[in-house]
């Protein structure tokens, strides 16, 4: 197919390309793209000029954001993809300025870059080049950056004018696409350059991946040839040539040895005739070559002028003449030793100056400065030696001193005022920023008229007090305590599934706070009292001595039930299956019994182990066993660990079994005589028990016995610890949390950070009845699971009454009251909407002591890392912070310390690096055929690990290590054997120069048993030798890494495989078709093979990874479907089967007639009889005439057709769970997957359904769950295998390692298994070897949080919890992780946000929130999108449009809808779609290009985006007045100072300049830009550099076409329309897996909406806590479903009255009647439906809050509340039909 039509078919995703994709990884920009984009800059200026200097700032501007960002790049040029970086829309005789501007850019970088940032910039001949093929292996780019050559959406080509336009621009498309191409068909994928926003620190861009290339293109690569014929060449005399170029460099400068060149190549080939004109421009040039040296850069902005059309023209030969100089090869030799410094071609030609050079030069004064003069003559005798002509030129001195005198500068700038704001909290703040206040009285009123007459009653209305605690009726309370004590229930079962660290259930504990605990005085004793004291002495040892023979006693009971015990499994034959049964037996011992029984029963197991060990010596197959010496040596350490029981008879048998296999002896203390209860097998030390193929007992230990090994680092028992011995980093952190002081924890999943969260949560509950710890978690399901463990672990009885331990607290659901509980487990942003409520300030805020940050690394994330960074940056209290995957540990230590420093607390980091379980890779190749027979549950297995199993292949960690330039990683682990396989392979391969010191030999630097510490801390010195090794090129380091690496590469598919199972007989062998590279296909078809492979292994269960939500329903239905048409097959041909079908149908029908019969001849039974009749009396009768068939149900699976462990759960245990999915609509086929061992987890899945999936997966029932990384982040569902299934821009080296962490979990699995399925060697390399990225923030003061930060401490009345959230938030010196020191650009931009919110009347002078301020802080998550609705809803808009909602509701809804899709959820089109737009449209029922806006909205948003443009420029001003000192005449990038020293005063006589600007960059303005902006983007756009100013941070929205290169996607619009699911996803490019959460928000940005006009007629105090239970529809759906049997609450307790009493519970109001309230806030996605709701009457309600009658505008606001609740139930109702 054609490149354009398989580009058409592309998809992609917009990620961030730092925080969520590459991080610190390298990749490729390619520099051709780069320019492409610099040029299309239409701020550029290169049709009436030549702005190279303006051309190379945008360059390096662009670099400079990569590089701020932590990108790690290069840059590449192909010099057949010259002509692709000019502009589709140029003109073809402007070609030759962008040919030249590019190759002076790429010389000027090739002798920057690698000098000042050490970034390789390389040019090749095209894409298709081995030579790039060879530099793409060499530094093995994680992706490439590149334009796709799409037009801009504004951009026209006058194809009419000139044909050869359109002609130029396809060509150049096309080869940019088959570039994208061919990286993909290499597996690298492409981010889009074109649809790229840098957004604080981080990279938005679209990513189209390489796994999605499903076909190649017919036509070969195309080198892109220049449109335009070369009419200059180099003169014939080249050695003549090159000698005036050497002459020349010794004098001049490069860029006056290039233009001079040029001129002299123009003259000598004819190119330019020597007429006056010509020789006038000549002049000119190289007089411009010295105005450019001399004046300063802001003085060389000159007014635009006309100029003559053979000027232009000059000037374009110009460029192409000094492109043919920089190309020649005496330009390379002579030019290419020169210093930065030296090197100034970016700024060679300054077109604007040049051309008014040239009109100048015969009709202004000749007079300038001794300096110019002498430097314009020298450049002139330069000229004339290399040309052989005379020119003279008659120029005067202006007698002016040097630098003359300069210009007011910005005089066009108008002095910046701001109206009165005065707040004594903010004021402190704001001291040291000094701006002009208006007087009051000149204050800017209200602009609109509809606001004005709105303001009467509004305007300046503080929020009303807080009335009487809300109270409910009785009914209504009791359907409440129905409502928690149905969730508490549900909790219960959920924690059922949750273990301790030693993998046992969770008993909960007991706790008393030392608060309300009163110590008893102890009464003086009496002396008769003293005397008595040795009679009770005597007592107590009597009373001791009765206890000990108890206890003996007890023990010789124990000892007889553990003899009864072994009777039962001494009946088995094997061995192996003994010590299975043994070791389930000691797994079941109580915890008072195992210092008695253990001893003997892992005695016991060793003598099995021995005597399978002893059998295979005589059957000569011990080489082939030495899983069964691991396993002695592993029960062998465990028995010389126990610190007590062991008798001398245990003793004596460890110490033979060890002498006969020739293994270490091992230290072992004896505290009893007791003899055994079994015989133990006879062993003698002979060569044939001796362990075979061993060079050594500790190659045999670190080969095979590794995950035995002491992993204790330091351990001790502690106190404050149960269950286990915490390590010396452990008992660090504890000391810490005593020490109250924050905590940054950093340790690897396993590691056992979990315990320290629960440690923190028992302190205070201990302390007393009133502090509270809040636990923040990231998802709903780890908020789930942190509270359930909490209710498991403590119980604790409280005084009064409204209390409980634990409480959850989500926007889907709450749990218990939050602010009565102690321990509240939340997400982030519920914590802030309870931090920032004004109700909570002087109670609940100040109660809080401590505050859990799990998976803190979160904060880097692009969506909701903000609100995170916002929390951190005012949390009231001490904090923990817990993280396994950060990249920069000690800068965000160091971000942390200055935050919680600023609020006058300590915190400290603790790190532990090393994993408890170790992790063994692999990768899977499937079968070339299957037969699939079926499953057989598998027995248990003593060997670990897949190696040697058919399809599975291991990866050594160092085979990742494929480049040298990426590094090592330092997490980077090694288990001892994998230490031991680099050992032996680094001295096989060592060399003179680089060798492997003795001292590295693990016989001399280990001891004869070693702990896992010990070989640790050998493995890093063989890492820093690797990595010596690695550096140097020369060194051995490939042969190493190829040793490993070459096996996996060239690993291929096993030729069969087969399941066994009952299927087998009637299965047979069917091919794999691996022909397809549409990767959900491929994965589909191979994963059953892979399921059937770890399940024969036993390792199973396990966790399946993919990245798309919609793949892994897809994968697993695709399981299901294949094992239940197994099961039908095989019902069908299974005689055996059918023969119980026919037994059972009879069974049936003769059970009915016994029941029939009975029922008629059955006496009745009266209560007296039955109390008569036994227990056991009972149980008989009911058991009478039972059979086989009565649980008997054929649509069961049957054993061999699904996966499930149904031994570890009855049957009518899994039915209750059916029941409970089923009475909450989940499709059937997911309920029955589950009953065939198959589950799926994301966060798409109903709350309930993920529930049971988690704890059937803990119980052991369910053994295959295929999931997205929502899993990955904490959740306790421990595995033997994590199985990352197929690619995805989203398996990333921090998602790999948070789902890898998920195997071998500490307390469960010794090792845990990895396995990559459908990825690629190359792929699976680089996860293994990529870094952690650096942890970045986002600018966290946005206007948002200002207002709402106003509205706490207002509300509050100054609270001091209000305050020093402020003071922390803008005492702090770094605000912003991976910001710089930012503190004045920070108070700066408070300053002017403040006068935002003054200006647009939502703040009061003395910082009250004022209006519509409320509405606008509950939208806070929409940003800048709720600026722009409040700006139309202040501009009366809405108004206007809703006045006929009641005559022509259709009519006004559809316009509502279009104007919020406008506004929320915007989502803009990829660049390339304006090329398939008719096509789409054509294909699919969605419009898919949003129309634009009503004309009266556009009005009001352009006056709304002008006003917040002007005043954003003033805060540029006045920062740069006070802040910036140094002039903006530094290239970004490289550093190089473009410009000289006289102002434009010196040349004032020759050149109209403009006034220097002080707010557009310099370098912009080169291309006659002034201080002035058609918008806000233009602004940021054009801002010098020492100022911080992004257009994300400014509370406004763009309005297309005005703001923004590319349309909006109308998928919300659309769907309002069509309510069609399928058109989205084929129409508006929007994710299947994507589509429900976008509606969804949608949903609740109307609920909000629609509650917040609400709360604005009733202005309740207690609107933010109100807000908490407003959702979208579909998460409102869930909760009703969840509740089915107490749908009716929702319905009976409104938001004004419920929200409130859950948080006045503590209060311990009585339950009272009261009258039911006519306002309420919506709170059923039915409301806006229903006429007689309350929501209606409140918008039908014209009295104000005082019963006053208000007037007609009043109404018109009650009009606009009454269209908005239409629109949520129109938009609801299409909505709720994707799940009814």
């Amino acid at each position: 197919m054609s490149i354009q039509a398989w580009y058409s078919k592309l998809f992609s995703l917009k990620v961030d390309l730092v925080g969520d994709y590459a991080g610190s990884e390298f990749f490729l920009l390619n520099g051709d793209s780069l320019l492409l984009h610099v040029f299309e800059n239409e701020y550029l200026n290169f049709d009436d000029g030549l702005q190279l200097l303006h051309a190379s700032f945008l360059a390096e501007r662009f670099l400079h954001s990569l590089k701020t960002r932590n990108c790690n790049f290069g840059v590449v040029f192909f010099d057949s993809l010259a002509n692709a970086c000019i502009p589709a829309y140029t003109e073809l005789s402007a070609h030759s300025k962008y040919l030249f501007a590019r190759e002076a850019i790429i010389q000027h970088f090739e002798h920057a870059l690698s000098t000042t940032h050490n970034i390789p910039l390389r040019r090749f001949t095209s894409p298709w080049d081995p030579e790039f093929s060879e530099y793409l292996s060499l530094t093995g780019a994680y992706f490439w950056m590149a334009h796709d050559g799409a037009l801009n959406a504004k951009a026209v080509i006058d194809t009419d004018a000139n044909p050869k336009l359109q002609e130029h621009h396809v060509e150049s498309q096309t080869i940019l696409r088959k570039t994208i191409h061919h990286l993909l068909c290499v597996g690298i994928n492409t981010a889009l350059l074109n649809d790229l926003e840098f957004r604080d620190t981080k990279i938005m861009a679209r990513v189209v991946e390489a796994n999605k290339r499903s076909d190649e293109i017919d036509d070969e690569p195309r080198h892109n040839s220049s449109n335009l014929m070369t009419t200059i060449e180099l003169p014939d005399d080249l050695e003549e040539f090159n000698e005036a170029l050497i002459e020349l460099s010794k004098k001049l400068s490069p860029r006056e040895v290039l233009i001079i060149m040029a001129l002299v190549c123009m003259v000598k080939t004819g190119a330019l005739k020597k007429t006056p004109d010509n020789v006038t421009r000549i002049k000119a040039t190289i007089l411009h070559l010295t105005l450019v040296k001399h004046l300063k850069l802001e003085d060389r902005a000159v007014r635009q002028a006309k100029h003559d059309l053979e000027d232009n023209k000059f000037l374009s030969l110009l460029a192409e003449a000094a492109l043919d100089v920089l190309k020649s090869d005496g330009w390379t030799t002579t030019m290419g030793v020169s210093t930065l410094e030296e090197f100034d071609l970016a700024d060679c030609i300054d077109g604007r100056v040049l051309l008014a050079t040239i009109t100048n030069f015969t009709v202004s004064k000749l007079a300038f400065d001794d300096s110019i003069k002498e430097d314009f003559a020298a450049l002139l005798a330069a000229f004339q030696e290399a040309c052989g002509i005379e020119i003279t030129v008659d120029i005067k001195s202006s007698g002016m001193a040097n630098g003359g005198i300069s210009q007011k500068p910005h005089a066009s700038l108008a002095k910046v005022s701001v109206l009165p704001f005065d707040n004594p909290v903010f004021d402190k703040h704001l001291k040291d920023i000094h701006i002009k206040v208006k007087k009051a009285d000149t204050a800017d009123k209200n602009s609109t008229r509809i606001f004005q007459e709105l303001s009467h009653w509004h305007n300046h209305k503080r929020l009303l007090a807080p009335k009487a605690i809300p109270v409910v009726d009785p009914k209504t309370a009791r359907r409440l305590e129905r409502r928690t004590n149905f969730l508490m229930a549900d909790m219960r079962d959920y924690a059922v599934s949750l273990t301790n660290a030693a993998g046992g259930i969770l008993e909960p504990e007991t706790i008393l706070s030392q608060g309300t605990a009163k110590e008893t005085p102890k009464p003086t004793k009496s002396k008769q009292q003293q005397n008595s004291k040795s009679g009770k002495s005597a007592m107590r040892t009597e009373l001791d001595t009765r206890r000990q023979k108890q206890l003996e006693k007890s023990h010789v009971e124990w000892i007889a039930a553990w003899k009864t015990k072994l009777q039962s499994i001494e009946i088995v034959d094997d061995q192996l299956q003994r010590y299975f049964l043994a070791k389930e037996a000691l797994s079941q011992l109580k915890n008072d019994r195992r210092s008695v029984v253990e001893p003997e029963i892992y005695c016991y197991m060793l003598h099995c182990a021995a005597t399978a060990w002893k059998l295979a010596a005589l059957k000569s197959a011990r080489a082939e066993s030495p899983d069964i010496a691991v396993l002695i040596w592993s029960i062998s350490l465990k028995l010389a660990a126990l610190a007590e029981g062991v008798s001398t008879a245990i003793a004596k048998c460890l110490q033979i079994t060890l002498e006969a296999l020739h293994l270490p002896k091992l230290p072992l203390s004896t505290t009893s005589d007791r003899k055994l209860s079994f015989k133990f097998v006879e062993l003698s030390p002979t060569a044939e028990l001796a362990i075979p193929n061993q060079s050594s007992t500790l190659d045999f230990q670190l080969k095979f016995a590794g995950p035995y090994m002491d992993r204790n680092i330091d351990s001790e028992p502690d106190a404050r610890v149960t269950g286990f011995r915490p390590d010396k980093w452990q008992r660090r952190v504890l000391d810490l949390i005593d020490e109250h002081k924050s905590l940054f924890v950093v340790a690897p999943t396993s590691a056992g950070k979990t315990f320290i969260s629960f440690y923190a949560m028992k302190q205070i509950l201990q302390e007393d009845d009133n502090g509270v710890i809040v636990y923040v978690a990231p998802t709903k399901a780890l908020v789930n699971q942190i509270a359930a463990e909490v209710a498991a672990r403590f119980s604790k009885t409280f005084k009064h009454g409204g209390k409980s331990v634990w409480g959850i607290h989500t926007r889907d659901y709450r749990i218990n009251n939050p602010t009565g509980c102690q321990v509240l487990v939340t997400v982030p942003a519920v914590l802030q909407i309870l931090l920032m409520a004004p109700s909570n300030a002087k109670k609940w805020s100040t109660r809080i002591k401590r505050i859990i940050f799990d998976e803190v690394h979160c904060i880097g994330q692009a969506d909701d890392g903000v609100v995170w960074e916002q929390l951190l940056l005012m949390a009231p209290c001490p904090i923990i912070a817990l993280s396994a995957t950060v990249g920069n540990p000690l800068a965000f230590c160091d971000w942390l310390r200055n935050t919680q420093q600023a609020n006058g607390m300590e915190l400290e980091m603790v790190q532990h690096k090393a994993r408890y379980s170790d992790l063994r890779k692999f990768c899977y190749q499937p079968p070339k055929k299957f037969k699939f027979g079926g499953f057989t549950f598998p027995k248990p297995s003593i060997r670990l690990g897949l190696d040697d199993v058919p399809g599975f292949k291991f990866i050594h960690p160092v085979a990742s290590l494929q480049n040298r330039s990426r590094g090592m990683p330092a997490d980077l682990d090694l288990e001892p054997r994998d230490a031991l396989l680099l050992w032996e392979v680094m001295t096989k391969h060592q060399t003179k120069d680089f060798p492997v010191d003795d001292t590295l030999n693990p016989q001399k630097n280990l001891p004869e048993v070693p702990r896992k510490v010990e070989v640790v801390a050998w493995t890093s010195k063989l890492k820093d030798l690797l990595l010596t090794w690695m550096a140097k090129p020369s060194s051995p380091f490939e042969k190493v890494v190829h040793e490993f690496g070459d096996g996996v590469r060239s690993f291929e598919s096993p030729t069969s495989q087969e399941s066994i199972g009952p299927f087998e007989k009637y299965s047979e062998y069917l091919p794999m078709d691996f022909s397809t590279t549409e990767q959900l296909t491929y994965l589909k078809e191979t994963t059953l093979p892979l399921i059937a492979s770890l399940n024969q292994q036993d390792a199973l269960p396990a966790l399946f990874f993919n990245y798309d939500r919609s793949a892994c329903e897809s994968i697993a239905k695709h399981i299901f479907t294949q094992v239940k048409e197994a099961e039908n097959k095989w019902k069908e041909s299974d005689p055996t089967w059918k023969k119980k079908i026919i037994a059972w149908e009879a069974w049936k029908k003769v059970d009915a007639k016994k029941a029939a019969s009975s029922a008629k001849q059955k006496p009745k039974k009266d209560a007296s009889t039955d109390e008569k009749m036994s227990k056991e009396d009972r149980r008989r009768e009911d058991s009478q005439d039972t059979s086989a068939f009565a649980s008997f149900d054929p649509n069961d699976p049957i054993d061999g057709f699904h996966m499930a462990n149904t031994k570890l759960m009855p049957k009518s245990e899994f039915l209750e769970y059916r029941n409970d999915l089923e009475r909450r609509d989940i499709a059937e086929w997911l309920i029955e997957a589950l009953q065939r061992g198959i589950g799926i987890h994301h966060a798409g899945m109903n709350r309930k359904y993920r529930q049971i999936c988690e704890s059937l997966f803990r119980k052991g029932y369910l053994r295959v769950v295929i999931a997205t990384g929502t899993l990955a982040l904490g959740i306790n569902m421990p595995c033997k295998t994590v199985v990352f299934s197929g690619d995805s821009i989203f398996l990333t080296a921090l998602n790999y390692r948070q789902a890898a962490g998920r195997a071998g979990r500490r307390g469960f699995d010794l090792l845990g298994n990895v396995v990559f399925h459908g990825l690629s060697s190359n792929r699976i390399f680089r996860i293994l070897s990529s870094r952690l990225p650096d942890l970045s923030g986002h600018f966290p003061i946005t206007t948002s949080l200002v207002l709402r930060m106003t509205s706490l401490l207002a509300g509050s009345d100054q609270s001091t919890f209000a305050i020093k959230a402020i003071d922390s938030i803008f005492a702090s010196p770094r605000i912003y992780l991976g910001g710089p020191e930012a503190k004045h650009t920070v108070l700066h931009h408070l300053r002017f946000s403040l006068e935002y919110l003054r200006q647009n009347d939502l703040l009061s002078e003395k910082g009250t929130p004022l209006n519509f301020a409320g509405l606008v802080c509950h939208l806070y998550y929409t940003e800048n999108a709720a600026f722009a609705f409040h700006a139309l809803l202040r501009g009366g808009f809405f108004h206007e449009l809703c006045e006929k909602v009641t005559e022509n509701p259709d009519e006004v809804i559809d316009q509502l809808m279009l104007v919020l899709s406008h506004i929320f959820g915007r989502q803009n089109l990829p660049p390339a779609f304006s090329e398939r737009r008719a096509e789409a449209i054509k294909q699919s029922s969605s419009i898919v290009v949003l129309p634009n806006l009503p004309e009266d909205a556009i009005a009001i948003m352009r006056s709304h985006s002008r006003n917040t443009r002007d005043l954003f420029a003033g805060y540029v001003s006045t920062f740069i007045d006070q802040q910036v000192k140094e002039p903006d005449v530094y290239l970004p990038f490289t550093g190089q100072k473009c410009g000289g020293t006289k102002s434009a005063s010196s040349v004032k006589s020759f050149l109209a300049t403009r006034e220097p600007t002080k707010i557009t960059s310099p370098f912009i303005a080169l291309s006659g830009h002034d201080d002035s902006w058609e918008s806000i983007s233009d602004l940021c756009q054009t801002v010098r550099s020492g100022v911080w100013l992004e257009e994300s941070a400014i509370p406004h929205v763009g309005i297309y076409p005005d703001e923004g290169d590319a349309p909006l996607n109308a998928y919300l619009y659309d769907f309002f329309r069509h309510g069609n699911v399928k058109a989205l996803e084929e129409g508006n490019g929007i994710r299947k897996g994507e589509v429900w959460f976008a509606l969804d928000d949608f949903s609740r940005v109307l609920a909000t909406i629609v509650t917040g006009l609400t709360n604005f007629f009733k202005l309740s105090s207690d609107a933010d806590i109100e807000m908490l239970e407003v959702k979208g529809r579909g998460a409102a759906h869930e909760e009703e479903v969840n509740f089915q049997e107490l749908e009716d609450l929702s319905q009976a307790v409104a938001l004004g009255t419920a929200g409130p009493l859950a948080f006045k519970a503590e209060e311990n109001v009585p339950i009272q009647p009261v009258k039911a309230k006519k306002e309420k806030v919506m709170d059923s996605w039915d409301d806006g439906d229903d006429d007689s709701s309350e929501d209606e009457a409140a918008a039908e309600d014209t009295s104000d809050a005082d019963g006053s009658v208000v007037d007609d505008d009043t109404t018109r606001l009650h009009k606009v509340l009454k269209a908005f609740q239409l629109l949520r139930g129109d938009f609801d109702t299409k909505f709720k039909k994707m799940w009814a």
